[in-house]
């Protein structure tokens, strides 16, 4: 899952350059740490929603399911703090447009074309390719794929608009995208309020509290956090494990009350998701020169997975959905079950998206780039 611009990189002295400038390691670090937990998203729903919130197994999967909810926030952090920080072209806008409507386009249709054979389609199947322009494939990772393209086919406007406005502008649009939504909607659903919800729910089209967190990410950035790194550090580790206890107790405690699992205080755009999300990418940050210390062959190894993350988003679920309708494999059998099976699921994504990315003609599906990086 990528989300950023990514371009031809080569070797400049010890530094790794792309585009003229250096490759900077912490971004991908962020990246390389969020796919796996994207995939234990998607691993460990089955048995948090089936299981009996009322007994001690179901904390297992309540922790599994809190616990990697920082990953989609940190990657809409990351794609925000590339994205506004540069003058992008429309010509180079719609360069990246096309390519992430490739995407949608033929990763929609290998699940649609996968759901026909493990399953029976819940629809024709021309059908549901005439409506990818407004409902997304039967695959629950298939949302992004049309963030994507709002996000390339914005990115003109959102990189003008950020680099306009001041410092106090970009913090009250973040409180008016982000922060009062956020207070707002957790309202709503805590008090069961019969009210449309603020927020949306993994929405394919390019809504405020998005590019809010677009604005979050380039913001951290930007923020000078050598001087302070070690309080920096304190503060942010302090706030994601506060952030994750919330979530935790919140969720444990409304999912006992109405004797259901409950995921709506979870969600990426949820106000304590993206607490969770900041606070790591800002202990990142502020430690941004260790990672620019590690030796050179980890760096490399680093940036190589980091450019396949997209193909281990959107093919992870195919070995999910052969697992459960081929192998007949059950969720139900405990959290470090769950959690082995989601490594499991990881390492075949991860080994296909670099078997494929040596493949010129599928390069393209699984790290959003034409050409191999020059060595």
């Amino acid at each position: 899952m990528d989300g950023v611009i990514t371009g031809t990189a080569e070797r400049c002295g010890d530094a790794i350059q792309e585009n003229g400038r250096p490759r900077e390691v912490w971004l991908d670090v962020l990246k390389v740490l969020s796919a796996p937990l994207i995939v234990l998203i998607h691993t460990v729903g089955t048995g948090y929603s089936s299981t009996d919130v009322q007994t001690s197994g179901w904390l297992g999967y309540l922790f599994l399911n809190v616990l990697p909810r920082c990953a989609v926030p940190i990657f809409i952090l990351v794609s925000g703090a590339l994205l506004l920080g540069r003058e992008i072209s429309i010509q180079n806008a719609w360069r990246k447009t096309k390519i992430a409507l490739i995407l949608l386009v033929v990763w929609n249709g290998v699940y649609i074309f996968a759901q026909a054979v493990i399953w029976d389609p819940e629809m024709p199947i021309w059908k549901q390719f005439l409506l990818l322009p407004i409902k997304r494939g039967p695959a629950r990772p298939l949302w992004y794929s049309y963030f994507l393209v709002w996000l390339y086919l914005f990115s003109p406007i959102t990189s003008v608009l950020y680099r306009r406005l001041t410092d106090k502008q970009r913090r009250y649009f973040v409180l008016i995208t982000v922060i009062i939504p956020g207070i707002l909607d957790f309202f709503i659903k805590y008090f069961d309020v019969d009210s449309v919800a603020i927020l949306p729910r993994s929405s394919h089209y390019m809504a405020l509290p998005y590019l809010g967190m677009m604005f979050v990410g380039r913001m951290i950035y930007e923020a000078d956090l050598k001087s302070n790194a070690r309080k920096v550090s304190v503060g942010a580790a302090l706030t994601a494990v506060a952030s994750f206890s919330c979530m935790m107790l919140i969720t444990w405690y409304y999912s006992r009350r109405h004797n259901s699992a409950a995921d709506k205080f979870i969600m990426a755009e949820q106000l304590l998701a993206v607490c969770y999300g900041g606070s790591i990418m800002t202990f990142i940050s502020a430690n941004r020169s260790f990672f620019e210390r590690l030796p050179s062959t980890l760096r490399k190894c680093i940036l190589a997975v980091s450019r396949r993350s997209i193909g281990v988003y959107f093919i992870h679920q195919l070995f999910i959905w052969i697992d459960i309708g081929v192998n007949h494999v059950s969720y139900n059998d405990g959290a470090v079950k769950t959690a082995a099976l989601a490594v499991m699921y990881y390492v075949c994504a991860l080994a296909s998206a670099f078997l494929l990315s040596k493949i010129p003609v599928l390069k393209l599906l699984v790290t959003m780039e034409k050409r191999a990086p020059r060595k």
